[in-house]
């Protein structure tokens, strides 16, 4: 049996600080050496699989 669980993650914080970075990063694996703002929200969304009953527990990522 196959369980699906779905999270959303805020991140709040001061202007200027990497939020938007730091999602790109998880999401996009990419850096951007130039900064503009995130005016309002940004969305994004990545799908990740983690087996409990394996040995090491770690979240994958997973293949589309």
């Amino acid at each position: 049996m196959t369980v699906i669980f779905r999270y959303k993650v805020l991140l709040l914080g001061s202007g200027a600080v990497g939020k938007t970075s730091l999602l790109h990063k998880f999401v996009d694996d990419t850096f951007k050496m130039d900064y503009s703002a995130t005016i309002g929200a940004q969305f994004l969304s990545k799908k990740v699989k983690f087996d409990p009953m394996a040995d090491n527990n770690k979240v994958a990522e997973l293949s589309i």
